[in-house]
């Protein structure tokens, strides 16, 4: 096929903002609000920090490119909002990422070598740096300016 390089593709940093910014005001929020009140997904969401590793350093994913405009993986995001997020959330933001580099507790498989650690704490300390992370963005996404373009369009 075409290389790359020759391929008519027009993608802006400005697109991927604004898709940033849909992604997380719609899936994530979404996402957060489901595991927020007692129900199977919050016990779920308790019981594997698996999803804790998904969650949170997903979304630091974006906010480091919404910032930065470059592509991270999952655990450069999470030592990166480690050094950016205030320190109520670097305990969680850690157990985010040794879910993710611990070999033992990253398969998200339920067998009996999975990592499954009960534990209402780091739910709640997950779904708080959820929200701090959604809201940071939003107001670093708005002060960019980038809000008046999209809505001119």
């Amino acid at each position: 096929g075409t290389p790359a390089p020759e391929l008519s593709i027009d993608i802006t940093q400005r697109d991927v903002n604004d898709f940033l910014r849909r992604n997380i005001n719609s899936y994530w929020k979404d996402w957060i609000d489901q595991h927020s009140s007692f129900t199977r997904k919050k016990l779920v969401l308790a019981m594997f920090p698996r999803l804790t590793e998904w969650v949170l350093l997903g979304m630091a994913r974006q906010l480091y490119t919404l910032r930065t405009g470059k592509i991270i993986s999952k655990t450069g995001a999470g030592y990166y909002c480690i050094e950016q997020l205030p320190s109520e959330f670097h305990g969680v933001l850690k157990c985010a990422i040794d879910a993710r580099t611990d070999p033992k507790k990253h398969l998200f498989e339920l067998k009996p070598s999975y990592y499954v650690q009960l534990s209402f704490k780091r739910c709640n300390e997950t779904l708080t740096c959820a929200r701090f992370i959604i809201d940071l963005f939003n107001g670093e996404y708005e002060a960019s300016g980038e809000r008046d373009v999209e809505s001119s369009r």
